[in-house]
């Protein structure tokens, strides 16, 4: 085991306005690393002061922490951040907040209500840069994309393409499904390309949304159209 005092920290920002809540991460979130050091903001002025420190690994942040009617500026955080991983948590699953939080450039939704396990492990994908999205608020996604023009292309996919794809969509890196896949970087970077264009989406959060606003995502993973 690494010694603590030469270990490099992991070093988090929670910013939550529940004292229980942070108390319980307090805890959970040791599980991420031999040495993690944890910075609490309790609203968005605490957060503000943390972000002109910087050198964080990692921003796990309330969607509400400014309260219901407050817009969380998740692009400007990561900004301020140096383009660090934001991960939102909420204690809402409502459509409109996932997708306007995906959007916005999160890394993850991960629903208060979710077990330790699912918590540590959403994190630790999004450390390794990944995207978590819970398959419960995939189910949920194609509703709210009722209520808006939305045409993404669903063409077949060959049998490689869905390989990746079941990947991408779990929030696997380029560098995960290459070692997963048998295939080099550069191949797989090809294929994400590929259904990118496909969805005609921008990156991969947008992917992700336009793939269940077309149906390819289930509760239990990605079941795309193959050809």
């Amino acid at each position: 085991m690494p010694d603590p005092k030469t270990a490099k920290p992991l070093r988090l920002v929670v910013a939550e306005g529940h004292a229980l809540f942070r108390a319980g991460l307090r805890y959970l979130l040791q599980e991420l690393a031999d040495v993690v050091e944890l910075h609490e903001a309790a609203a968005l002025d605490d957060l503000s002061e943390l972000l002109d420190a910087g050198g964080y690994d990692l921003i796990l942040v309330d969607y509400l922490l400014g309260g219901p009617e407050h817009h969380l500026d998740i692009a400007g955080i990561r900004a301020r951040a140096g383009g660090i991983p934001v991960a939102v948590i909420s204690g809402k699953d409502d459509p409109s907040m996932i997708r306007a939080a995906l959007e916005d450039g999160a890394a993850g939704f991960i629903p208060k209500d979710s077990s330790p396990r699912v918590m540590i492990q959403a994190l630790r994908l999004i450390l390794a840069g990944g995207i978590y999205l819970p398959p419960s608020i995939l189910l949920l996604l194609p509703k709210a994309a009722r209520q808006e023009p939305a045409d993404p292309r669903r063409a077949p996919l060959t049998t490689r393409q869905q390989e990746v794809w079941n990947h991408l969509a779990q929030g696997a890196s380029n560098k995960q499904i290459a070692r997963s896949l048998g295939l080099s970087e550069g191949a797989v970077k090809a294929h994400v390309a590929g259904l990118l264009r496909l969805l005609g989406a921008r990156n991969r959060t947008e992917a992700l949304v336009r793939a269940a606003q077309a149906g390819w995502t289930d509760g239990h993973g990605a079941t795309p159209p193959v050809g």
